[in-house]
């Protein structure tokens, strides 16, 4: 049989390199290694891997007449380090996790200095990675008379405290446990149950919206079969844009996709007077209410122009701003919508476009407090806070942004998104 038959195929160009060029130059090679196939019974057991060391043979006159391997199996040893290989890349897959179901891990090298530091380590004690890592993990991560590992603050002793006494199973935790513990395990319990019952309202509340909603998506497909004129027309079309909304929404289960800007966005054709139509309809009963005089001075050429993005997005984040801005408002004022758009060329047939939108109301303005919830600042955030963190999180998505301008009698939200557009022929 051939020898290069027998060489597996990853294999087969260092065969080639040994027999061919080096029987022609003479050189001689160590410590090579390839794998040669199993045949017979041993055909499922997997290759052989050898580590082979080649020398030329030559005559009388110095040349080459042949090429001698001596071969080592080392099968063995391959396989013991493929599985450590593989054990250590598992390994460092659950340390580096993020996933809050990874308990605590931490590790040290044979010296004694700390080499390991997951997430869970620095949540339950306060002390980030950088922090610990390649410092002694007795005496500067662990005390050396205490043996416990020193805490940030007096809140992270209370949630490691609050762990350990979870982990003694079979143990009587409340006998255990200081006064002080036990009540902060209580009223952990406490903030447990009611987080679940909140759970628990949020999806009752959610399927009570999509039944209804799912008959009015029935009503507007049956009045869309009938005779419209074109101001009907347009205006269940606005309906359809608020519905597609609405379910996007209900959707949004897991709020920290957006937050953390793993969510992915919608590539789709629209024009800006569709989607500024459907936001603006989603303040129109309280703006009427306050007397509040909304002004669209966008121009026509920049909303008829034909776009490519998540228009669904798009609308909730205008709508949620729009909304902010007439409920700081006074009764009576103004409101005013412009928009300015520039492109750049990406190629022959697509345009990136930057779009920044200007909502400008009357007033004192939004609150200050309100403004840090936007950009994250506040854990306690309100309704408003969330909503606008959330919108802004989306215009990010967008490769966009969110400012905040005041001025004498006047605040303007600056919103700034990046979409594409078809270059026109």
């Amino acid at each position: 049989m051939c020898m290069s038959e027998c060489v597996r195929s990853i294999s087969i160009k260092i065969l080639r390199i040994l027999i061919i060029t080096r029987r022609k130059t003479g050189k001689e090679e160590q410590n090579i290694q390839f794998e040669i196939k199993t045949h017979g019974p041993k055909r499922d057991s997997g290759p052989i891997s050898l580590i082979v060391n080649a020398c030329a043979s030559r005559d009388l006159s110095e040349n080459v007449v042949g090429v001698c391997f001596v071969a080592q199996d080392i099968t063995g040893q391959k396989t013991i380090m493929d599985k450590f290989t593989r054990i250590e890349g598992d390994y460092k897959a659950i340390v580096q996790n993020p996933n809050p179901l990874i308990p605590p891990i931490f590790g040290t090298d044979e010296f004694g200095w700390c080499s390991e530091w997951n997430q869970a380590m620095t949540e339950l004690s306060g002390w980030c990675r950088e922090d610990v890592i390649d410092k002694m993990l007795m005496g500067e991560v662990f005390g050396t008379h205490t043996a416990c590992c020193r805490l940030k603050n007096q809140e992270d002793f209370v949630s490691l405290g609050i762990v350990l006494n979870n982990a003694m199973t079979g143990r009587d935790s409340e006998k255990l446990a200081s006064h002080e513990l036990q009540q902060a395990i209580h009223i952990q319990r406490l903030s447990e149950q009611t987080a679940a019952k909140r759970l628990k309202a949020l999806a009752y509340i959610r399927r009570q919206i999509k039944n209804p909603l799912s008959g009015i998506v029935f009503s507007r497909k049956m009045m869309e079969g009938t005779e419209l004129g074109d101001e009907q027309k347009r205006l269940l079309h606005t309906s359809a844009q608020c519905q597609r909304q609405l379910n996007k929404v209900l959707d949004d289960t897991d709020l920290d996709c957006i937050i953390d800007g793993y969510m992915d966005m919608e590539m789709m054709e629209f024009t800006l007077h569709e989607v500024l139509v459907a936001s603006i309809s989603q303040v129109m009963i309280k703006s009427t209410g306050k007397g509040i005089q909304i002004v669209n001075d966008i121009e026509e050429d920049i909303m008829t122009e034909t776009l490519y993005g998540d228009s669904v997005r798009l609308q909730q984040v205008l709508a949620d701003f729009l909304v902010i801005c007439v409920n700081f408002t006074p009764n009576g004022g103004h409101l005013g919508l412009a928009a300015s758009l520039t492109k750049d060329d990406l190629g022959q047939s697509v345009q990136l476009v930057h779009l920044e939108f200007r909502i400008t109301h009357a007033g004192g303005g939004v609150p200050e407090e309100l403004l840090s919830q936007m950009f994250g600042s506040n854990a306690d955030a309100s309704e408003e806070g969330i909503s606008l963190h959330v919108s802004r999180k989306l215009v990010k998505l967008m490769n966009g942004d969110v400012q905040y301008l005041r001025e004498a009698g006047k605040s303007t939200f600056i919103i700034s998104v990046e979409l594409a557009a078809a270059n026109k022929p």
